[in-house]
């Protein structure tokens, strides 16, 4: 195989980039005090997690859970691979890196779940579904929304220093893949690089899906 195979759809990444902006926003309101602006914020990531779960059941190869979900053994096989010169890419997520986005969910889920139905301690702002729990429930989540954040960016930040490793000690280029959808060089060849991308009605029933959430919280 030569060239450059196509590793990520245009949807994963503009996901993704939209990520990057709408996490360090969230966190910029609640730190200053817009409130009502962060509420916002958390209420269209719930529609972005949704997105990105179904999306992970129906949507193009790579990003698909059972694409990059591995069990123990397939990662402790990767970590020993590390050593190895020259390093090869993996086509889309290596199984250490989807064990970080199944992590990084996970936070965000707790994350936002919880803020759904936080309440602050004066009740002045509170998650769209705050009225559906009693006040200590509500207090207790907001308390566990704090945790969940700090959670989160450690998690983040692991990511990004492993983007670091693998940038400045193996030589490969991750980020740039995620803007151009490009793999930067052929892939181990023990894997089939093809990336099946899924039909319109799959984006629209994701779309859907999200939408729909987002709206039912907003009303």
């Amino acid at each position: 195989m030569s060239g450059k195979p196509a590793v990520w759809d245009i949807v994963t990444r503009i996901w993704h980039w939209l990520m990057v902006l709408a996490i360090p926003a969230m966190w910029f309101t609640a730190e200053n005090g817009y409130l009502s602006i962060h509420i916002t914020i958390g209420t269209v990531l719930v529609g972005f997690l949704i997105f990105r779960v179904s999306w992970g059941i129906w949507g193009s190869t790579t990003a698909r859970f059972t694409h990059f979900v591995k069990g123990p053994k397939a990662l402790l096989g990767y970590m020993g691979t590390l050593s190895q010169s020259p390093y090869k890419p993996h086509f889309g997520h290596n199984p250490m890196g989807g064990l970080s986005v199944i992590a990084i969910l996970l936070a965000l889920l707790v994350q936002l779940g919880t803020g759904l139905v936080a309440e602050d301690t004066d009740g002045l702002y509170s998650g769209p579904l705050s009225s559906y729990v009693d006040y200590d429930t509500a207090h207790k989540a907001a308390e566990i929304h704090e945790l969940a954040f700090n959670a989160l960016l450690a998690l983040i930040v692991l990511h990004i220093l492993a983007v670091a490793f693998y940038l400045v000690i193996k030589k490969t280029n991750l980020i740039r893949p995620m803007v151009t959808g490009k793999m930067m060089s052929e892939p181990a060849e023990t894997e089939k690089a093809e990336l099946k991308k899924p039909g319109l009605i799959a984006l629209l029933v994701s779309l859907a899906l999200a939408g729909g959430v987002v709206t039912w919280l907003f009303l």
